[in-house]
């Protein structure tokens, strides 16, 4: 029985699956991957691709990924190449995948191409973890240090400022600057509330409007600690991505122009806009890479290094390893410093808000003891 004749007896009826939703689908790359490694191993176990996708499709919970898979199925039962259905769904597999899917299929080793896309998978995923890991805990660190130092000003230094102004009490000036923060506060609270609802719409603002995205883009490899580590992971993944596509035997400048495709920095983009003109006009690469300022006198000299000794791909590939284990040296520096920094920090502030209520109350204290 023939896919097409296999496709029919299923009732699978792909004409019915509206296309257009399927194209605007986003997948998560955790799904995306886990289909891919499981195509990777029954082929590699000797189950046919129609089959597969059949096997992979039957317990594939998310009903859209699901039906994009049966209708990649479809196209298969009609003659149309793996790589090629997929390519109708840009938001789930991006032009790399279906690249080297397509590389794959052109030389007969389909299931060691999605073997390695599927190992590439996994280092962007931990690049992008490894980042993660780092910003998380400083955002939650001072997000929780906010939050507990202004409930301290909203509901706490009010309640003793009363009891304060009814014992007519007079208070040290750590203890004045504190509870005329919190009655401003208080008396003031919609500051605190447009205050909070900025921040949101900042950060909307800058994912959504071009040119202040544009503006974050360029700059956030300047953030003091941060911007490094933001560069190591862009260096790590155009390592990657670069000697996975000029391993296979992409050519330089499509290898290129797809790394650009799969780049969601503004800043990035329009950089290599300009590196891939270059490398169409016959400038070498190592020297096209001046356009961008992320790429390091180390990462330069490697491609030359690459370039002279027609190694660029394997030069590409130390690239990434030299930059992950900077990246993963750098972040867990980074959160051994932070760590005890802002747990001081936050637990100084703290004990300095606690500390200015107990010392009125402890002379209100002596004050009625010496009053009896």
């Amino acid at each position: 029985m023939n896919p097409s004749e296999e496709t029919r007896r299923e009732g699978i009826d792909s004409e019915r699956i509206p296309l257009e939703v399927l194209r605007s689908t986003s997948v998560s790359l955790g799904e995306v991957r886990e289909m891919l490694s499981e195509l990777s191993f029954m082929l590699q176990s000797g189950i046919p691709l129609f089959t597969s996708l059949g096997l992979i499709s039957s317990h594939v919970r998310q009903n859209r990924f699901k039906k994009m898979i049966e209708k990649v199925r479809f196209d298969l039962s009609e003659g149309v190449p793996l790589s090629s259905a997929l390519r109708q769904y840009p938001r789930a597999f991006n032009p790399v995948q279906t690249s080297m899917i397509l590389i794959g299929e052109a030389s007969g080793n389909l299931d060691a191409a999605l073997d390695d896309l599927v190992k590439m998978i996994d280092d962007e995923r931990d690049l992008r973890d490894e980042i993660k890991k780092a910003v998380a805990y400083p955002i939650f660190m001072v997000s929780l240090s906010t939050l507990l130092i202004l409930g301290m000003l909203l509901f706490i230094f009010p309640k003793f400022r009363m009891i304060f102004l009814g014992f007519k009490a007079k208070l040290p000036i750590i203890t004045t600057i504190f509870m005329n923060a919190s009655q401003f506060m208080v008396e003031h609270v919609e500051l605190i509330i447009g205050g909070l609802v900025i921040i949101p719409f900042t950060i909307f603002l800058f994912q959504n409007v071009t040119a202040l995205r544009y503006l974050w883009d360029r700059n956030k490899f300047k953030i003091p600690l941060f911007g490094r580590l933001f560069q190591s992971q862009v260096l790590a993944r155009f390592g990657r991505i670069m000697g996975s596509l000029l391993s296979t035997g992409v050519p330089l400048v499509e290898s290129l122009q797809l790394y650009r495709s799969v780049s969601t920095n503004l800043y990035i983009g329009e950089s290599f806009d300009l590196v891939i003109a270059r490398v169409k006009e016959g400038v070498p690469l190592s020297d096209s890479l001046t356009a961008c300022y992320l790429f390091t006198p180390l990462t330069i000299q490697l491609i030359k290094t690459g370039e002279n000794t027609g190694e660029l791909d394997t030069m590409a590939q130390r690239i990434f390893e030299f930059y992950r284990k900077r990246l993963s040296a750098k972040i867990k520096h980074l959160i051994t410093i932070l760590e005890p920094t802002l747990l001081a920090v936050m637990g100084g502030i703290v004990s300095i808000m606690a500390i200015s209520v107990m010392l009125p109350l402890f002379r209100l204290a002596g004050q009625v003891r010496r009053a009896r």
